[in-house]
């Protein structure tokens, strides 16, 4: 079968992943002199990865429905087609500098797709009584897609924009408090996510860096909640980074590595934008350490996504686990 068929709904991630180490070295070179032109590359980078891949899921929907059919309905993948408006919401951020016009419409096609979408999802759970291994870290997206809203600070000088700021960071929030407790829960006490899904670890920091940004984005300063939002992002990167690692060094790469991307990015943004705040000795080696850390994690699944691309194989990995649940359902 055409590999189209087996493109992954989660590899939207990668655009929001590019775009948030575009945020990120942007806030790098004001707060480091870094060159700027490293952030302008990888916002291409992630402009041009959203317009392939969705192009490819044009395709998928077009001559294969019944699987997008499928990721749609599926209690752990379907909260993923979060990643479509989540990445209309951050691309504006890579956009405004060259067309304001162009990256404010994205926005408000972002933000309406996400508040419908959020509210479809968090309908889904209460009516279609899912089972607890179904609530794995991919159910936190769409929940901090809301959070998410804020985060291009788009029309927030209209009162009425500023209301539904406060309404999406108010649900982020209390969704991912829940779900937190619940998919951490889950992690503890049930047996372990199936492979697959491993590197939707990292999702567990984006609920405190990507909490951070639409705060402060919302409030308009970094008081001190937010600064706990970002102990918390800080440490869950020191909490997640051994297992990740393990499981990174484990053959075969999937797709699903772009799950770490935004998460961890959202964090190294949180952190710069922290230091800046709070030009200090501290906040600047986290910040520097933060960054490092990022590029380098986000470099490695881009390189491994167009080596195992220009090798022919990339789609391999995503072939055999359909194969292997279809012969189950069988």
């Amino acid at each position: 079968m055409n590999p189209i068929a087996y493109l992954p709904i989660g590899f939207f991630g990668a655009a929001m992943g590019l775009s948030g180490l575009c945020i990120a070295w942007r806030l790098a070179a004001v707060l480091f002199g870094l060159p700027l032109f490293v952030a302008e590359a990888i916002g291409f980078l992630a402009v041009l990865a959203f317009l392939l891949i969705a192009a490819g899921y044009v395709a998928k929907l077009a001559f294969f429905p019944a699987r997008v059919a499928a990721e749609w309905n599926h209690p752990v993948i379907g909260p993923l087609f979060s990643t479509i408006p989540i990445s209309l919401l951050l691309l504006p951020i890579v956009l405004r500098p060259y067309a304001p016009g162009i990256a404010a419409l994205v926005w408000v096609l972002g933000a309406a797709g996400m508040a419908c979408f959020t509210t479809y999802i968090v309908s889904r759970w209460l009516t279609r009584q899912p089972a607890i291994d179904h609530a794995t870290p991919t159910w936190f997206v769409p929940v901090i897609g809301a959070l998410n809203i804020p985060a291009a600070g788009m029309f927030h000088d209209v009162p009425a924009v500023h209301q539904f700021y406060l309404l999406t960071v108010g649900v982020g929030f209390v969704f991912a408090f829940v779900l937190f407790a619940l998919v951490f829960a889950r992690l503890v006490f049930r047996p372990a996510m199936p492979a697959p899904l491993t590197p939707s670890l990292a999702i567990l920091m984006a609920p405190f860096g990507v909490g951070f940004i639409g705060y402060t984005q919302t409030i308009g300063n970094i008081d001190l909640f937010a600064s706990m939002l970002l102990a918390c992002g800080l440490f869950m990167v020191i909490v997640l980074l051994p297992v990740l690692v393990r499981a990174a060094m484990l053959p075969p790469f999937r797709l699903s590595w772009w799950a770490l991307t935004f998460p961890l990015a959202s964090v190294v943004v949180s952190s710069l934008r922290y230091a800046v705040a709070l030009p200090i000795t501290a906040t600047f080696w986290v910040a520097a350490a933060m960054l490092a850390l990022g590029t380098a994690g986000i470099g490695w699944v881009l390189f491994a996504t167009l080596y195992r691309l220009a090798r022919g194989d990339l789609f391999d990995p995503e072939i055999e686990t359909a194969a292997q649940a279809e012969a189950v359902q069988r």
